[in-house]
């Protein structure tokens, strides 16, 4: 397995759609990664990853998080589909936000909850008190979001949702070529 920084075409486009749809990352540090392995999960081929990085990480290297793009697949993808998956997983990234409190009839402080029992969130965002910067989280999957990054770019740009086919042959003919030589 090869690892590698991400050429300046895949580092722009990852600036381009977080300056785009995702502001509140404007302070956060991303490391965008290639690697030439394509994992499957659940018979699915993996096209990218958002991780956050360790406290190590952090302080030898500052970056929050890292983005890892599976370079065969994203290969094979268009322009627009290429956004959709950045977009995607730029949508794991994000910042810690402070939960709003009521006081209760005791007189003691407690989180607001909505009426499936989910803390209420204000938007007001934490901060890291050793660096200053917004405390930054990974967000699972969540449909609501998932839902937006759809009516971005459409459901046939977003890799999460759309046919793989395509990818797969890209993959099969790679691997017979591989195998040939």
């Amino acid at each position: 397995m090869s690892v590698w920084k991400a050429g300046r075409e895949v580092v722009e486009l990852v600036d381009k759609v977080r300056e785009k749809y995702h502001p509140h990352l404007a302070e956060a540090n991303i490391a965008v990664v290639l690697n030439d392995k394509t994992p499957v999960s659940g018979n699915k081929v993996c096209v990218g990853k958002m991780k956050r990085t360790s406290r190590e990480d952090q302080l030898l290297h500052h970056h929050d998080f890292k983005l890892i793009v599976y370079a065969g697949p994203f290969a094979g993808m268009s322009d627009k589909e290429k956004a959709a998956l950045i977009d995607h997983e730029l949508t794991h990234a994000n910042v810690e936000r402070i939960p709003r409190y009521e006081i209760g009839e005791s007189g003691k402080r407690t989180k607001c909850r909505d009426e499936y029992g989910r803390v209420i969130y204000t938007d007001e965002v934490k901060i890291d008190d050793e660096s200053g910067k917004p405390k930054f989280v990974l967000k699972q999957h969540d449909v609501e979001t998932f839902l937006d990054v759809i009516e971005r770019h459409g459901l046939e740009n977003c890799p999460e949702v759309t046919d793989i086919r395509k990818m797969r042959k890209v993959f099969a003919a790679k691997k017979s070529e591989e195998q040939a030589s």
